[in-house]
């Protein structure tokens, strides 16, 4: 993609490269003349020119202009709509756009066949092997994704077998449990709890574990070479729903961590669902500790700033008719609806930021065991997280169409701030 994208000739000379084979031979001086790899500038160069493109030719390709802005990650483009002559339109659309830019697709994938028909095989993602060994299987930024299915496979991303149980292989280990949008938060903030661990503990990077770290860390990865795959349904049907609603949980413990998790509450023919779209997670901090409801506090601050990026994007695909935020600490709640010159100065900055973010929406009080967010705080073992109801469909209640949210129940935030079945294509 970098090497499609013309440099400016008066910035080529910044990218001189003084070469030779062999120290007999001549320096010679090559000059890059296009986007390179390795630059900290290279992704964003890459991306504006994408976006200026899709200015470029918005009124004559208004569809494919929209995928370029927001359904664009570098090079991966990810576009889903229930018609699909409106998904083979954005196929036609986004062809064309990119040509004119000279910006070649290639990786096509879809869970529709007829899409991908006058798309040469030596430019899809899958050819006929892939086709007879029923192998569906993608990464999409980082998680496996089942095209035919049309859901995300979660799963241990490798046996940590006989390797050193040392500060460095555990690391290493961690890293590739990759999860973006924090569908596996539970499992993940064990292990960032047991890193902390060790730093506190001044272990040095090559050295083995011992004693209670070892036993603890072999029975971390003996559990997740047992979980089972856990599968997530990508499509969540709005179209025919009465009232969608986006549903935020904070929560924070005393001993592991914070974080907050979000739902999508879709009320349909008399039943309401919820689904998990995302989820942040914090360990404590040790060098300054702080009281439960300061971590409470973070939490809300967490969940105010993750809610505020999460309607934003999800508003350019449906309409968010409420958005409700639950917390199970009364002290923060309180702290919420008192002016900011009562309180001191830690808390005053930090509610001053959520009444900001958060300006319009409602804050509610959930018991503990009704938060998913203390699924996070807790921690849940892999074995177990699959099947945690609580976790995927979020509390009972909230699944009850006829509930209300009963204005004696929360405390709105009174500020002058503002707040801040598909079908995939694959570039």
């Amino acid at each position: 993609m970098f090497r499609c994208i013309a440099l400016n000739p008066t910035h080529a000379s910044l990218q001189n490269i003084l070469w030779r084979e062999d120290p007999n031979q001549e320096i010679k001086c090559i000059q890059l003349t296009t986007v390179t790899y390795g630059l900290k500038s290279s992704s964003f160069l890459a991306t504006r020119c994408l976006y200026e493109l899709a200015d470029m030719h918005e009124g004559e390709l208004p569809l494919a202009s929209y995928i370029l802005k927001n359904c664009t990650y570098v090079d991966d483009i990810l576009y889903a709509n229930f018609d699909l002559n409106t998904t083979i339109e954005a196929k036609n659309q986004v062809t064309q756009l990119l040509e004119r830019g000279s910006f070649h697709t290639h990786k096509w994938a879809s869970n529709v066949p007829q899409i991908l028909q006058n798309i040469p095989e030596n430019e899809q993602q899958f050819d006929n092997i892939d086709f007879e060994k029923d192998n569906f299987n993608l990464k999409t930024l980082g998680i496996n994704y089942n095209v035919k299915d049309d859901c995300f496979i979660i799963t241990c991303p490798t046996k940590f077998g006989d390797r050193p149980v040392t500060k460095r292989e555990v690391l290493s280990f961690i890293s590739k449990f990759y999860d973006p949008p924090g569908f596996v938060a539970p499992i993940i903030i064990t292990a960032k709890s047991f890193i902390q661990t060790l730093w506190a503990a001044n272990i040095s990077w090559d050295s083995p574990l011992t004693g209670d770290l070892r036993e603890k860390w072999l029975l971390f990865v003996k559990s997740l070479d047992s979980m089972a795959p856990i599968t997530l349904q990508r499509n969540i049907n709005t179209s025919h729903a009465s009232s969608t609603q986006l549903i935020g949980f904070a929560d924070a413990s005393s001993t592991t961590a914070y974080g907050c998790c979000i739902y999508l509450r879709v009320i349909h023919e008399g039943n309401a669902r919820l689904y998990l779209l995302c989820s942040k997670s914090r360990v404590n901090p040790l060098n300054k500790p702080l009281t439960v409801p300061r971590l409470e506090l973070n939490a809300v601050l967490l969940l105010a700033k993750l809610m505020v990026k999460v309607h934003k994007a999800i508003s350019t695909k449906i309409t968010v008719d409420n958005t409700y935020l639950f917390t199970d600490s009364k002290i923060v709640l309180a702290w919420i609806g008192t002016q900011i010159t009562q309180l001191n100065a830690y808390v005053a900055n930090r509610v001053q930021v959520v009444a900001q973010l958060t300006a319009g929406w409602t804050w509610h009080y959930v018991p503990t065991h009704d938060n998913p967010a203390d699924c996070i705080t807790r921690g849940v073992t892999p074995q177990e997280l699959a099947g945690n109801t609580l976790w995927w469909r979020g509390p009972t209640f909230l699944r009850n169409h006829e509930y209300r949210f009963d204005e004696r129940l929360f405390l709105a935030i009174k500020t002058t701030g503002e707040a801040c079945s598909g079908t995939l294509a694959f570039v």
